[in-house]
């Protein structure tokens, strides 16, 4: 298999778009979830015929200048992710997005109601383990083997082949991915001037890793794990992070990282396994791939 078939099967395995877009083609083909849909918006309608407080009230008026079935379909698409509990602050963090509206405090008191009164139509729960606990939310989604494609879903990691050239805005570098190069999300991302050709440069330099350093060292966290979430969590990255190594060295040791740009044009590396910018362990593992004997001095 060559080099751009491996680059974009590991896009395919590991982008949430690509999931995304089966995920729609599952739910889209559900005769089930679709009277799920017709279900929320309805409950919707029915809690709007509540007496609010004035400021709900004015939220809610804006609510239902929206496509309600649009809008319930792709939150019940984002629950579907959360096959795991996640706090409900997460959950609405996850979702608020999709009302597009500019005030973030009414959209996320808006989502948040939003979600209360779609969890009675049992697409997802909603939950607390005791009274001191946080408030969780959950999918109750059967997705059978599309379960296994959402699961293996992460932050992109470098590519095995060169980048393309970026030449425009949402052009990654990745073959078949597109994106804001503007990071913070869709209200950050511009058609302006971003020096395109600069980000090409970056994006062309190769770098492997050092197998010599890799041998020597193990990976250890940055500081102490004080909670068991915490020494979950790391254990859980420490694997991701070993499987992406052992990536890389099986298809030949070559990788480029992607860069994106902040709102006031500084330069990230993209990458969250591996990245030149990232903690000393993953700044020390990667080198130059071409190498060159420095002399003249």
């Amino acid at each position: 298999m060559n080099k751009i078939m491996i680059q974009q099967g590991i896009e395919e395995k590991f982008s949430q778009s690509h999931v995304d877009l089966l995920l729609k083609e599952f739910l889209v083909n559900s005769s089930e979830f679709e009277s799920k849909v017709q279900q929320g918006v309805r409950l919707l309608e029915k809690h709007r015929q509540q007496k609010f407080f004035d400021s709900k009230q004015q939220r809610w008026d804006q609510l239902f200048q929206l496509d309600l079935e649009m809008l319930v379909f792709g939150i019940f698409k984002a629950t579907m992710y959360c096959y795991r509990p996640v706090l409900f602050t997460a959950a609405v963090a996850m979702t608020v997005n999709r009302l597009g509206w500019d005030d973030k405090p009414a959209a996320i008191e808006t989502m948040a109601e939003i979600l209360a009164v779609l969890c009675q139509t049992d697409v997802f729960d909603i939950y607390k383990e005791n009274k001191a606990s946080s408030l969780m939310l959950v999918s109750n989604a059967k997705l059978g083997k599309l379960k296994d494609s959402m699961e293996m879903i992460q932050y992109m990691p470098p590519m095995v082949v060169e980048p393309l050239p970026v030449n425009g805005n949402r052009d990654t570098g990745y073959l078949t991915l597109q994106d804001s190069l503007v990071l913070g999300g869709k209200h950050n991302h511009h058609e302006g001037d971003l020096c395109l050709d600069v980000l090409d440069i970056m994006n062309s330099v190769c770098l492997k890793i050092d197998t010599q350093f890799i041998n020597s060292f193990i990976e250890v966290p940055k500081k102490a794990l004080e909670t068991k979430e915490a020494e979950e969590n790391w254990l859980v990255f420490k694997k991701k992070s070993d499987e992406m190594y052992r990536l890389i060295l099986r298809t030949g040791n070559r990788v480029w990282l992607t860069h994106r740009v902040d709102t006031r044009g500084r330069i990230y590396a993209q990458g969250y396994h591996l990245n030149t910018q990232g903690a000393a362990f993953k700044k020390a593992l990667l080198e130059l791939a071409r190498e060159e004997l420095v002399t003249g001095i």
